[in-house]
């Protein structure tokens, strides 16, 4: 190894690999690659870089001082994550099932916790009860009533649909959303509310990463909630929570069409100042509820090429063509760690581990082990030819990639392992959250892949028999 490894230590009860120096993922991945394959192991891993998620940590305290992220733990609820941002002062977690909340109460303890469950069940209620969870997402009359009967001391959030026409001759699609109408139903809901003596405290909405194309729609939002402030206040509701949900990128790079960060930031900066100024609104919490953005770049994924067929590229290209391509088949699958494709704005790219710019580059297509219509893992790339055997690296694969085989039903196969690694510097910061000092900046990790989204066109693969 060409730094030396100083020692492991503990987070929780997660060994971590501490380096005396700074270490990009890629080279971690590709030591624990080659000790693997001495070992005569193919399986597939994460490595997961501890520095990624406090570098996170820090653009979002510099970027939205006034917002409090509370961390949605379906996008990834790996222990040693949730630590790292439980440690944290004012942060929180956002949780949608009964699962995910007793995974935060691990952590934190249940004032920290939000409970969104798109689904209000009366089981559901009388779990938050028990856990002390008091702050609950609504959105419809018939949640109201179950609340009055089940969790009647709770804190209630409103939760509308922000959903911006694209254009002056279209409608917004209230129905095709989470959330109620903001128009003709929130100020129903507001009064319903006060009829059976529940306490409403906030509005919240959330864009998700499938709809923020346009931050402005933040913005939006924002007035809206403001109007909805009002309104709630005429039936007697004391308001003091706004959540502006998620839909933050985890990475910015000049080839997506998406928003950057710093952009979304901006704008929900002034919009808060326009409508919500501090004040006049001196006991106003604002929270958010991103996910990937502290997750994905995290943790990189490797896995291992089990087959191969050499074809020709125009099969990928689409294109008339006498030039070889190859389909290669990976050992991670859809029903996996790949299952993330399914999360808005998820397709993993892959390039090789051990890579040679100096070789030929064919076009390639990744599919998964089960061969069906879903394990295309990746539609095309362009590089070296490999060999059964050889490794595939996956950056930015944190966010909706752990947890799937349980809700994809590969329950059979076991989760890839995880090595979780700092530099000593970073681990002495980790270890001591309140001396962190949020100005400086942090050396980025190389491990970004800066690609265009693809169209798939999957059919054809699954005649293949690979050998």
């Amino acid at each position: 190894m060409s730094v030396e490894i100083m020692r492991t230590e503990l987070l929780g009860a997660k060994p971590v690999t501490v380096f005396a120096e700074q270490r990009e993922s890629l080279v971690f991945a590709r030591e624990i690659a080659e000790a693997k394959s001495a070992q005569g192991d193919s399986e597939p891993f994460f490595v997961m870089n501890l520095a990624r998620v406090r570098d996170r940590i820090r653009d979002w305290k510099l970027a939205l001082p006034r917002v409090q992220p509370f961390y949605a733990v379906r996008c990834n609820d790996d222990a040693v994550l949730l630590r790292l941002l439980a440690q944290q002062e004012g942060f929180g977690f956002d949780c949608a099932s009964k699962e995910q909340l007793e995974t935060a109460l691990d952590v934190v303890g249940a004032d920290r916790i939000v409970y969104s469950n798109p689904v209000l069940t009366r089981n559901v209620l009388r779990h938050a009860a028990k856990a002390e969870v008091a702050t609950l997402f609504f959105e419809s009359e018939s949640e109201l009533q179950r609340i009055a009967a089940t969790h009647p001391e709770a804190n209630l959030v409103l939760r509308i649909c922000v959903r911006r026409p694209r254009s002056l001759d279209s409608e917004c699609d209230f129905a095709a959303s989470l959330g109620c109408d903001p128009f003709d139903e929130a100020p129903a809901l507001l009064e319903a509310a006060y009829l059976l003596g529940l306490r409403v405290t906030g509005i919240a909405f959330n864009l998700g990463a499938a709809d923020s194309s346009d931050p402005r729609d933040f913005a939006i939002g924002i007035e809206i909630a403001r109007g909805l402030f009002a309104q709630a206040r005429s039936f007697g509701h004391d308001m003091t929570l706004v959540s502006i949900g998620g839909g933050f990128p985890a990475s910015y790079s000049p080839c997506s069409m998406k928003p950057s960060f710093a952009q979304i930031a901006a704008i929900v900066n002034e919009a808060l100042r326009d409508s919500f100024p501090v004040d006049e609104f001196p006991r106003l919490r604002i929270v958010a509820q991103p996910g990937r953005f502290f997750a994905s770049t995290a943790f990189t994924l490797v896995t291992n090429v089990i087959g191969k067929r050499a074809i020709d590229a125009s099969a990928l290209t689409h294109d008339v063509s006498a030039e070889p391509g190859f389909v290669y088949q990976t050992n991670e699958s859809f029903y996996g760690a790949f299952g993330c494709r399914l999360a808005a704005n998820n397709e993993p790219k892959s390039q090789p581990l051990f890579d040679d710019d100096s070789e030929r580059g064919y076009f390639t297509s990744i599919i998964g082990p089960a061969l069906d219509k879903f394990d295309l893992i990746q539609q095309s790339a362009r590089y070296r030819e490999l060999s059964v055997g050889d490794w595939l690296v996956w950056s930015q694969m944190g966010a909706y990639s752990m947890g799937n085989r349980g809700t994809l039903g590969d329950l059979d196969q076991p989760e890839p392992a995880i090595y979780y690694f700092a530099a000593d510097k970073d681990w002495e910061r980790i270890c001591s959250p309140d001396k962190m000092d949020f100005s400086t900046d942090i050396e980025e990790d190389g491990d970004s892949l800066c690609s265009t989204d693809s169209t798939s066109d999957s059919d054809f693969f699954y005649n293949w028999s690979l050998n």
